[in-house]
């Protein structure tokens, strides 16, 4: 960057004067989430850690939102110090949404966001497991399955 110390030296023949400038430049926050693949896809019961990288000078101070609203454990959520990882140890129905990554620093405000979507793994309730039917006859059977997508 162009940080650093400046000096202005004015001469002549009665002498000379200077006057040094400190110039700090700030930039303002740059995010990216992941690899940038929006949506995010997450199995319900598994973990999902969710990666915010920014960029800036200062540092910028990250901080969460689902679905407009700033995220607490309360929500199931653990944010590491530094705020750039979004923890979710145990995915449930309810995480689906869309996470915004928000930097701020004295130079601005900037977000990235990802959609999260849920998926629910194959489930069979049984009815009858053992059937019984006569030589010759037709049987039916029944399979009723749940998850997300529908199986």
């Amino acid at each position: 960057t162009d940080t650093g110390l400046y000096t202005c030296t004015a001469t002549n023949a009665a002498g000379n004067a200077s006057l040094s400038y400190s110039l700090h430049v700030q930039v303002p926050p740059q995010l990216q989430i992941g690899d940038g693949e929006s949506p995010l896809t997450a199995v319900a019961n598994d973990s999902l850690r969710i990666h915010c990288r920014a960029m800036g000078i200062p540092t910028p101070r990250i901080r969460w939102l689902k679905d407009g609203h700033p995220l607490g454990e309360r929500d199931g959520v653990v944010v590491s110090e530094d705020g750039g990882t979004l923890l979710i140890t145990h995915v449930g129905l309810g995480h689906e949404g869309l996470y915004i990554c928000q930097g701020s620093n004295s130079a601005g405000v900037s977000q990235a966001e990802v959609q999260v979507l849920v998926q629910v793994p194959p489930n069979i309730k049984p009815s009858k497991v053992d059937v019984i039917v006569l030589e010759n006859h037709t049987v039916s059977l029944q399979c009723r399955a749940s998850g997300l997508p529908a199986p």
